[in-house]
């Protein structure tokens, strides 16, 4: 009874580092997806930046030109500051994904007669050290990326916004 309740916590260990490694190509697949998306975003607002003091010049606009061009400027920068962080964030989750990988077939690598659950179970919930640590470090990197994502977009409709309003009177 008891092999058999280790032979499936084996089994179990092996699924979860199947899972893993599918869970890591999701990571990238994602993270590549909004760097691609950031890059398209400051390079809009670097185009903007380079043309609207042109366009202004052949419209009758009673704004200063700083205050037209400053969301523009502010969304460039917070999709550089952006995208530098998405390197943050995927160094995090590659050195939680390693770490936990390791673990995991450290776990394998004991046997079948040494495995227990409550091992397992520290392993999966990311109570071994330095699992733990290293997850709350992906946790705070991805919340901190999560925000500067939400705040370039918001910062590019706001420009979008200005610009419009200044330019079609």
């Amino acid at each position: 009874m008891k092999d058999d309740l280790n032979q499936r916590l084996i089994e179990s260990a092996e699924r979860w580092i199947d899972y893993q490694d599918k869970l890591i190509e999701i990571f990238h697949r994602a993270d590549n997806d909004s760097t691609s998306r950031i890059t398209w975003l400051v390079a809009i607002s670097g185009f903007a930046i380079i043309n609207i003091p042109l366009v202004i010049s052949y419209t009758a606009a009673k704004i200063p030109i700083f205050y037209i061009l400053l969301p523009w400027l502010v969304t460039a920068t917070i999709g550089i500051v952006t995208h530098w962080q998405f390197r943050n964030r995927r160094n995090s989750e590659l050195l939680n994904y390693i770490t936990k990988r390791g673990l995991l077939m450290a776990y394998l690598t004991n046997g079948v007669e040494f495995a227990t659950i409550a091992d397992l179970n520290d392993i999966i919930e990311n109570k071994k050290e330095p699992l733990s640590k290293y997850f709350k470090e992906q946790l705070s990197t991805t919340r901190l990326t999560d925000f500067l994502e939400l705040a370039i977009m918001l910062c590019f409709v706001a420009s979008i916004a200005i610009t419009i309003h200044v330019l079609l009177p």
